[in-house]
């Protein structure tokens, strides 16, 4: 997580803000709270400066929460979002959720509402910072498989095709990666060539025996066959024959999908 968190709090009884800034800044170093009394002003409060959690009661002046949030997802598709009211009910509950609140919390008369609050909120910020690393890893990842100068296939436990870089395109004589994705990779790797036996073998221990838990690859060399193209074009089967390939298992992704 940041070293501090900088929560835009938007609420119409600019007391009660001020009172929850005030607590949570007490209690919780890292927190630095900005106000707003409607949707406009808190819009231009994230247009003004970088905000890591929006905290917004449901009934505002003008537009209610659910319409603010809305409008701040349109901007901020991943920034998380707490509803925090008295006015809620099991159906806004809903409503907020189903319009992509991060979480919902009801006020309540109670002392410890403010450091509920907090917790929330690092709870938010702390997952939403973890999953765009983990955008940020994929993407690296990405790239390094398009840069590399060999077809390369990611492929699931059911040994369907789950990715492909431009280069395994160009090989199997496809015109764009979706023609692949989905497909057994048995239609391109036989089942005879050592590939495949070391993909069998890969999904037989869990992982790789050489980086366990981690990605990995298989390096072969495709030989050169004509079993299972038959049903492929010409192109698509001389494309084929003597070309190098790699498979590359990731079985955390495979089941995180």
């Amino acid at each position: 997580m940041t070293d501090a968190i900088c929560l835009l709090h938007v609420d119409d009884d600019p007391e009660f803000t001020e009172l929850t800034a005030e607590f949570i800044g007490r209690e919780f170093d890292a927190f630095e709270t900005v106000q707003a009394v409607d949707a406009e002003e808190g819009l231009a409060q994230l247009d003004d400066q970088p905000i890591d959690c929006v905290v917004s009661d449901y009934k505002l002046p003008g537009i209610d929460g659910i319409e603010f949030l809305e409008s701040v997802r349109a901007d901020h598709p991943d920034l998380p979002f707490i509803i925090f009211t008295g006015k809620g009910s099991e159906a806004v509950a809903s409503e907020a959720i189903s319009a992509g609140a991060t979480d919902y919390f009801r006020k309540e008369r109670i002392g410890n509402q403010y450091d509920l609050l907090a917790n929330r909120v690092m709870n938010a910020v702390g997952a939403s910072e973890a999953r765009q690393r983990v955008k940020e890893r994929t993407q690296e990842y990405r790239m390094l498989v398009e840069r590399t100068p060999v077809p390369l296939l990611v492929v699931g436990n059911d040994h369907e095709i789950r990715y492909v870089n431009s280069h395994a395109v160009d090989t199997f004589g496809a015109d764009k990666e979706s023609d692949l994705i989905g497909e057994a990779v048995s239609t391109f790797v036989p089942e005879s060539d050592v590939a495949y036996s070391r993909l069998e073998e890969a999904q037989r221990n869990g992982h790789p025996p050489s980086s366990p838990n981690t990605s990995s690859s298989i390096s072969t060399a495709t030989r050169d066959t004509d079993a299972g193209l038959s049903s492929q074009s010409p192109s698509v089967e001389s494309r084929r024959r003597r070309s190098s390939s790699r498979i590359l298992r990731n079985e955390s992704a495979t089941n995180a999908e």
